[in-house]
């Protein structure tokens, strides 16, 4: 191999590293937030919770947090 041709295979290699790896990153960091979501004042979510109640011990647990100081209105159906 030629000095030149060496040189240009170092930097595409190189190039895909750096490709790869910043792929890598941007899909950690979009992992990092599956499942999270944010309402903004004013919006409003309705959501189902639904046992499994094949268990033997079931139950459902949802987690609400709060990262201001405005109040939050609940409302909800007993079953």
């Amino acid at each position: 191999m030629t000095l030149k041709k060496q040189s240009n295979w170092n930097l595409g290699c190189s190039s895909l590293l750096v490709g790869v790896l910043a792929a890598g990153f941007l899909f950690y960091l979009w992992a990092q937030n599956l499942g999270k979501y944010t309402l903004q004042p004013g919006q409003s979510i309705s959501l189902k919770v639904k046992p499994r109640t094949q268990d033997v011990e079931y139950y459902s647990v949802l987690i609400l947090k709060k990262n201001d100081s405005n109040k939050l209105k609940l409302l909800g159906l007993g079953v």
